[in-house]
């Protein structure tokens, strides 16, 4: 689950909670990142620069490897 805000805490949370709401109502096996960080999945900041804003939020890309490495294990589990 990944989200892309203009600011750090600018909506991304309530956007992946609605998408993970409905991905439970259909059955649908979810992954985060685990606590600390990624635990409803990857936020981003962009800083209202775009692609470029993304680039520099260290923070959310790390967010990404984590939930990355969660579904890496949970497919080598499968």
């Amino acid at each position: 689950m990944l989200a892309v805000g203009g600011d750090r805490n600018g909506g991304q949370e309530p956007a992946i909670r609605t998408i993970l709401d409905f991905y439970i109502q259909n059955g649908i096996i979810t992954v985060s990142g685990g606590a600390f960080g990624a635990n409803l999945g990857a936020c981003l900041w962009s800083e209202d620069l775009g692609k470029k804003g993304v680039e520099k939020d260290k923070e959310g890309l790390r967010a990404i490897k984590k939930v990355v490495n969660k579904m890496a294990k949970l497919k080598e589990k499968n």
